[in-house]
């Protein structure tokens, strides 16, 4: 016997201060010809169904998840704050050669860039301290700056505004050799990139004592250039098979 449209009504959900959801389904009250018919022989429908709890979904799924957990940690110190949603695309590109990738939170007071404060290079250390981290262009030299007890660093076309840059007319009075020269780096440089970010890139390359230094071909100061990106997973990859090898 069919007796009209009673049914389940859409759920309301009402978050709880523990993170989970309590979910309030209703069901649709009976039309009056319905009750017409339950009447007579007494029939009742069933309570209002109680309300629900549910627990917030897992972080990830478990396949994803120990994915995860095998993949490598790449710092980026990007070039200002709110940048991260610029490297979205390089991000993706990061997760697909198996590494995973945090921000470097940067407070900024003045004008940006403050080229009168140091205050950047003691966020970026206390944000880095034994990580593997990349930079580019100015997100280099924080990097290269303040990441100073880093495992690794990677300095893609790092930006000529060092003391020593006497054509840069506004500059931090920093010497890049205020760096750590025992850190180990990869130093990258775009192959038709001015002759001003040559010298800078040879000038950092020499400072460190254990350095890989690429000039990428063809590539401009554009950390989307396809061979630029190249020669990054290049290097994570060399630091991903030295990090798995075995003892």
């Amino acid at each position: 016997m069919w007796l009209g449209p009673v049914r389940l009504g859409p759920y309301v959900a009402l978050p709880t201060t523990d993170g989970r959801k309590m979910l309030l389904v209703r069901r649709t009250e009976p039309e009056r010809v319905v009750l017409l018919i339950l009447d007579p022989p007494g029939l009742q429908l069933p309570l209002q169904p109680p309300p629900r709890i549910r627990a917030p979904p897992p972080f990830d799924d478990p396949p994803r998840l120990a994915k995860r957990r095998h993949m490598s940690l790449l710092t980026i110190v990007p070039p200002m704050p709110g940048a991260e949603r610029r490297f979205k695309p390089f991000v993706d590109f990061l997760q697909a050669a198996g590494w995973e990738t945090e921000f470097v939170r940067l407070e900024w007071v003045g004008s940006q860039p403050n080229f009168d404060s140091h205050a950047l290079f003691p966020q970026v250390d206390a944000q880095t301290a034994g990580k593997v981290v990349m930079g580019f262009s100015l997100g280099a030299l924080y990097s290269h700056l303040g990441a100073v007890r880093a495992r690794h660093l990677i300095l893609g076309s790092i930006s000529p505004f060092f003391l020593e840059d006497d054509d840069e007319p506004r500059r931090w009075r920093i010497s890049y050799r205020a760096g750590n020269a025992d850190t180990p780096a990869d130093v990258l440089v775009g192959a038709t990139e001015d002759a001003q970010m040559h010298r800078r890139a040879a000038a950092v390359r020499d400072f460190y004592r254990h350095r890989t230094y690429t000039v990428v071909h063809d590539a401009e100061h554009e950390l989307w250039h396809p061979n630029y990106l190249q020669a990054i997973k290049a290097a994570l990859d060399r630091l991903g098979a030295r990090t798995t090898a075995p003892t």
